[in-house]
């Protein structure tokens, strides 16, 4: 899912204003060593004025906050504001048998409204009967057809919608799969959305 929270704009000074600052003292310090050994008085006058300006300049710079960003004041996703829970029962499963359906619905638990475009399921894991078989059995024992599930709605503030079409069986596989009686197999779901 996309955040909604995004930095705001720079604030702040975005120039490096110490750094002017010192280049602007030693300036002024060899400008008034030169005058000063010059013996003109006006310039010296202009020396010691420029020499104030510097000054004011540095006590602004000291009172000058440091940059920074900012998150708008409505920020407060936190990148989880769906569920989804699976409402179709995949049991049963074995090799030669149909593909069952996998069904679910997917709920709005945040405080804003978000399109949802699709939900992708896939086999995460599978966990293995204590009484099965000796052997392996692995997510690539079964396979999901049409995973990407498309929904393309707005899903509002505890609002609710079901999402189906993909298929969940076993792959058609040469290798024995009598490791995988009365396995269970563990989806994960992905959202597309906004």
């Amino acid at each position: 899912m996309n955040s909604a929270c995004a930095d705001l704009a720079f604030t702040g000074l975005g120039y490096p204003v110490m750094e002017l600052t010192a280049a602007a003292v030693v300036c002024i310090v060899i400008g008034i060593m030169l005058r000063s050994q010059s013996g003109m008085r006006g310039h010296r006058r202009r020396s010691i004025a420029l020499l104030l300006a510097l000054c004011v300049c540095v006590a602004v710079d000291i009172a000058c906050p440091l940059p920074a960003t900012a998150a708008s004041a409505d920020c407060s996703d936190t990148g989880v504001s769906l569920t989804i829970t699976q409402s179709s029962n995949v049991n049963d499963m074995g090799p030669g048998m149909a593909m069952l359906p996998i069904v679910g619905v997917v709920t709005n638990i945040g405080s804003r409204s978000i399109v949802v475009q699709e939900v992708v399921v896939r086999v995460a894991t599978v966990s293995k009967a204590p009484h099965a078989p000796s052997g392996s059995c692995k997510p690539r024992d079964y396979v999901v057809e049409s995973p990407r599930m498309t929904v393309a709605q707005t899903l509002p503030p505890r609002g609710s919608m079901e999402f189906r079409g993909a298929r969940i069986g076993f792959s058609d596989r040469i290798a024995n799969q009598d490791a995988c009686k009365g396995a269970i197999v563990h989806l994960a779901y992905d959202l597309n959305g906004t």
